[in-house]
């Protein structure tokens, strides 16, 4: 019968631990719902120097599974589209 090397097992069981280490520190509550409650919809300007939001411009709306991850991952997600004078676009999404 082959015998288990002693540095392997070291190696095996310090794998082992690291697994379980990183089970136990994973976050399971956002840190954003612990504090004052942010609403970027009032928090980010609407117009910002010659920048303005372009409201004929309706955002994309992202497929179900990628909405289910942004809000797994986001409490709250704004996407915005400014033109200025010239007529550039430039989209914000936070």
């Amino acid at each position: 019968m082959k015998t288990i090397n002693l540095r392997n097992l070291i190696l095996g069981l310090a794998m082992l631990a690291a697994a379980g280490l990183a089970i136990a520190i994973t976050p399971t509550s956002k840190i954003a719902d612990q504090g004052p409650k942010i609403d970027l919809e009032t928090m980010i300007p609407k117009q910002f120097g010659e920048w303005k939001m372009d409201e004929t411009i309706v955002p994309l709306l992202a497929d179900p599974k990628q909405t289910a991850l942004l809000n797994k991952i986001y409490n709250q997600t704004l996407s915005r589209t400014y033109a200025n004078s010239r007529g550039d676009l430039e989209m914000h999404v936070r």
